[in-house]
């Protein structure tokens, strides 16, 4: 290991010295099992020294590039290539620009279709709802990428406004959606909204910032029909007392209210009794509330992952689609063919 970085340091001023291509100027030294020495400049090139210390100059397959941890040639959506972003000229044709890796289509078009090229052969696309692609993490949340044309504020056609260094809720704020009380935006640290919604039946209340019963916020009692949690428990009691009450006097002939009378009698003389007691205990309990789920939304970014299924717009989701798209071939089998590691080789 501190010979390979002595060759990274050694081809740097390599190049800034006379040459160009640092890699041409190594000298390999004979090794138990054979070192790489990448292209300082390039992502996807390096030079091998064998055991015996022959030097060959070598390229990852065109779509893949070398991981500096590992010495293995991967997706190169999956390495970081900073300050190496130099790469072979593309061989790919038509939807794939290289013969290997997954690609976006036209914002104007879909933020969230992409193309999978797997050896020239291209396959469609579809992140999950709610979700964009971005060509380095894969499917993403609209706030998480900077692909111009599909940003939260693209997506939704909303801008948060300005709110400070000290949020409401730690690490976000909440605000209302304009025309759905189901829904609100969360406006996170880096000013993007990211668009939630609360668990039917319940809407978003503007005050709090939490989601409540739709009969406890104003301007939202109609989100959804009428449930058994927007009764009137006392009065829907007093309702199906009422007919008990008329069925039993039709059954035994009683006259016609007189065990309503009987009934409000001996309610009035219940409430006497409880408002005679001890007036600091109360008969009814505070509402119920649950935890905000929607706490500590910041999160590491994510790369793509298959294994996803179909979620709620809170959260992000992947599927691949089975229908045809345009003529190009479907399919939500990964990328394979990883080329082996570089850096172990079996001893002779």
């Amino acid at each position: 290991m501190m010979m390979w970085w002595y060759y990274i340091t050694f081809l740097f001023l390599a190049y800034n010295v006379k040459c160009d291509d640092p890699l041409l100027e190594v000298v390999c030294e004979e090794s138990e099992d054979g070192y790489l020495i990448p292209d300082p400049f390039q992502c996807d090139r390096f030079a091998e020294c064998t055991p015996h210390g022959k030097l060959k100059i070598e390229l990852c397959e065109d779509g893949y590039a070398l991981d500096l941890r590992t010495g293995v040639c991967d997706l190169y959506n999956k390495i970081d290539c900073s300050g190496r972003e130099k790469l072979q000229d593309p061989t790919g044709v038509g939807l794939c620009p290289r013969p290997t890796g997954n690609f976006p289509v036209p914002a104007e078009v879909s933020c969230s279709e992409y193309v999978d090229c797997r050896e020239g052969r291209a396959f469609m696309q579809n992140c999950g709802h709610g979700a964009v692609f971005d060509e380095i993490y894969g499917c993403v949340h609209p706030d998480e990428t900077d692909r111009p044309g599909c940003r939260a504020e693209d997506v939704f056609g909303f801008k948060c406004p300005e709110f400070g260094e000290h949020k409401k809720f730690g690490d976000h704020e909440r605000v209302a959606h304009p025309e759905d009380c189901a829904f609100f935006y969360a406006c996170l640290a880096n000013g993007q909204p990211r668009l939630l919604g609360c668990t039917k039946p319940k809407v978003f209340d503007a005050e709090s910032g939490l989601c409540k019963k739709q009969r406890l916020v104003p301007g939202c009692e109609n989100r959804y029909p009428k449930s058994e949690d927007d009764l009137d428990i006392e009065a829907e009691r007093e309702r199906i007392g009422d007919e008990i009450r008329a069925e039993l006097e039709a059954k035994f002939g009683l006259r016609a209210g007189s065990l309503n009378d009987q009934s409000r009698g001996a309610s009035q003389e219940n409430s006497d009794r409880l408002s005679s007691s001890d007036g600091s205990e109360s008969s009814s309990e505070p509402e119920y509330q649950e935890p905000d789920r929607f706490a500590g939304l910041s999160r590491t970014r994510s790369r793509f992952s298959s294994s996803q299924g179909r979620q709620q717009p809170e959260q992000v989701e992947e599927y691949a689609p089975e229908i045809n798209s345009g003529g190009v071939e479907t399919s939500s089998q990964p990328a394979s063919n990883r080329r082996n590691s570089l850096f172990a080789r079996p001893r002779h």
